[in-house]
């Protein structure tokens, strides 16, 4: 019997906390107040999640194209790109001109 009343006292709390917690919801308060009663805030927090999934799978995408580019320089002997890549020695000529160290 007194485990019952113990379980009933503890509900008891539980509710009243609970509806502490949704009236300040509705009046506006805290962040899920704000959330739930303003909008404007509501739309635009949807926007940024929005527009960084764009800018998330444009950088994807780019890395992509990146790695591809750099794999094809890899692979290709021929031309100014693949010799500097794949030619250690006119690397090294390379970079010694820039340098000043002819």
């Amino acid at each position: 019997m007194s485990t019952l009343s113990a379980t009933n006292d503890n509900i008891s709390i539980l509710i009243a906390s609970l509806l502490e917690i949704t009236k300040k919801i509705n009046k506006g308060k805290g962040t899920f107040g704000v959330l739930l009663n303003d909008t404007i805030m509501a739309k635009d927090l949807q926007t940024s999640v929005s527009n960084l999934k764009k800018v998330s799978k444009g950088a994807s995408t780019s890395i992509q194209e990146i790695n591809g580019l750099i794999a094809s320089l890899k692979t290709t002997k021929e031309g100014v790109f693949g010799t500097l890549v794949n030619d250690t020695i006119s690397g090294k000529k390379l970079k010694d001109i820039i340098n000043g160290h002819e």
